[in-house]
C-alpha cells in the first residue's frame, strides 16, 4: 500500500455509547462543531452518537473526553480501497473481498476482530456490497447467493440447532445429506451418538461441527476457526479430511483460522486481513499459501502475530537479559 496523506476513520462501540448517561462531551469538545459544522450529531434521546468521517479532522479529543471510551479514531492512508461493506454508520468496514476459485481451498488469516466472519458471510452471498466500486464482483456474488452452503460456525455453542439438551450427535447425523461413517470414525465420534451436545467438551463440539459440515452436500464449504480446542494430531487429521471430502472440481472451500501450520498444510491460496481491530479490514488478493506463510513468519508487520507451532528463533533470545549472579555447585 502506498503512503499518502492520511484521513480519519471513526468507529463507535455500540454497547459503550450511552448519550442518556453522559453530558455529550464528544459534541461539546469537538473543534469542528465549534466552527459551526455538524461533525458530531447526538442528543440525550439518541441511542448513540453519530460522527461524520468526512468532517472529522482526526484530532482525537472526543476519544479522550468520552467517559465510556466508546469512540475510536484511526488515521488511515487516503489511498485505502473503496469501502466494500460497512455494517452501519461509524461501524466496522471492509475494504475489498478475495474471490475463491473452484477446486481450490482459500484461507483467510489475520488479527482477531478484523472482519473475517463478516467476510465469510459476504463470500457466501449473505451480505451485499455497500459500494458500486466493486461491480466486478457482482457476478460472483449473484451466482454464489443461489448455491447450497455448508457452514461450520466459529462458536457451535451459540447455535440452537446444534447446542441443546434435546439434540444428540445421532440426531444431527440423521439429518446429514451424505452420512459417512469413515468421517465419524476418523473424528472419534462413533461412541458419542447418544450424548446430548450440551454434555460435550469444546474439542468434541468442534469435531462434531466439522463432521456435520463435511457430511452435507454443498457447493460452497465454509470452515470458521476449525482449530479451537483441537490438539495438533487432530488438526492434521481434519486438514486431510477437508482436502479429501470438501475439495472438488465444482466446489468452493473457504477456511478462516489463526494457526499458520494448519493453514499452510490445508490451503492452496491465502488472503491476509490487515487493518485495525474493530475499525476496518483490508483483505489482500489470494496468493500461494507457501509464499504467504513464509512472509508472515519472517515479517514484523501487524499480521505477524498469528499463532504458529514453530519455536522462537535464536534471535528472539538475544533480547532476554539476566542480572549477574554466581552459581555454587556441590
Amino acid at each position: 500500500m502506498q503512503s499518502s496523506a492520511p484521513h480519519s476513520i471513526v468507529t463507535i462501540i455500540d454497547e459503550r455509547c450511552k448519550p442518556n448517561k453522559c453530558a455529550l462531551q464528544c459534541r461539546k469538545a469537538c473543534p469542528v462543531v465549534r466552527m459551526g459544522k455538524e461533525c458530531v450529531t447526538v442528543t440525550p434521546q439518541d441511542e448513540q452518537a453519530l460522527i461524520d468521517d468526512r468532517l472529522c479532522i482526526g484530532c482525537g479529543i472526543c476519544t479522550k473526553k468520552c467517559p465510556f471510551h466508546a469512540i475510536k479514531v484511526v488515521k488511515v492512508p487516503s489511498d485505502l480501497p473503496s469501502v466494500f461493506y460497512r455494517i452501519k454508520d461509524n461501524g466496522f468496514r471492509l475494504h475489498g473481498m478475495p474471490v475463491p476459485e473452484l477446486n481450490s481451498i482459500l484461507g483467510i488469516v489475520g488479527k482477531r476482530y478484523m472482519g473475517s466472519s463478516t467476510l465469510l458471510r459476504m463470500m457466501a452471498g449473505r451480505l451485499k456490497p455497500s459500494s458500486a466500486a466493486y461491480s466486478s464482483l457482482f457476478p460472483y456474488l449473484e451466482s454464489v447467493s443461489h448455491l447450497r452452503v455448508s457452514f461450520k460456525p466459529q462458536r457451535p455453542y451459540l447455535s440452537r440447532s446444534v447446542y441443546s439438551d434435546d439434540v444428540t450427535c445421532g440426531s444431527l447425523f440423521s439429518k446429514c445429506s451424505r452420512y459417512n461413517s469413515a468421517i465419524v470414525d476418523a473424528l472419534q465420534l462413533n461412541n458419542l451418538t447418544d450424548r446430548p451436545t450440551t454434555r460435550m467438551g469444546g474439542s468434541e463440539l468442534q469435531r462434531l461441527c466439522v463432521a456435520l459440515t463435511l457430511m452435507n452436500e454443498a457447493v460452497l464449504y465454509i470452515f470458521d476457526h476449525v482449530t479451537d480446542y483441537i490438539d495438533l494430531p487432530q488438526r492434521m487429521l481434519i486438514s486431510n479430511l477437508i482436502r479429501h471430502h470438501a475439495r472438488g472440481p465444482s466446489k468452493y472451500v473457504i477456511v478462516v483460522d489463526h494457526d499458520l501450520s494448519f493453514m499452510s498444510g490445508l490451503c492452496d491460496t491465502i488472503s491476509v486481513l490487515d487493518g485495525e481491530s474493530n475499525v476496518y479490514g483490508v483483505p489482500s488478493p489470494p496468493l500461494p499459501a507457501s509464499s504467504v506463510i513464509a512472509s508472515l513468519v519472517t515479517s514484523t508487520s501487524s499480521t505477524a502475530h498469528i499463532h504458529t507451532h514453530n519455536t522462537q528463533s535464536d534471535e528472539s533470545y538475544d533480547r532476554i537479559s539476566y542480572p549477574s549472579h554466581n552459581v555454587v555447585l556441590g
